[in-house]
């Protein structure tokens, strides 16, 4: 079915798209991400996102607040990531995080 005729915009199509957020993931049908960014990188892009927020007119069918607790707890988990120290073979804030 085309994305056209289903429902609006959801709050889990909206956290879906911010677990693959610089990923350049096409979508929820692809199983692989093309390319997966760093945490550092993540973390980056999940403070724009918090910091644009306030900015959004029209939330639709999109509920912010889920929104907001979703990134703080993302966002707690790989500073968590980037504080421990980095295992063998791996530079500090490299690893890849499945999103949760």
């Amino acid at each position: 079915m085309s994305r056209f005729f289903r429902d609006p915009w959801t709050t889990y199509d909206e956290l879906e798209f911010l677990k693959d957020l610089g990923s350049h993931r096409a979508g929820r049908s692809q199983k692989k991400a093309v390319f997966r960014p760093t945490i550092t990188k993540q973390v980056s892009l999940y403070r724009q996102y918090l910091q644009a927020m306030p900015q959004r007119a029209d939330w639709g069918c999109l509920d912010p607040v889920a929104i907001t607790v979703y990134l703080h707890r993302r966002l707690a988990v790989l500073e968590n990531q980037l504080t421990r120290p980095a295992t063998p073979g791996r530079k500090k804030g490299t690893s890849h995080v499945r999103a949760s």
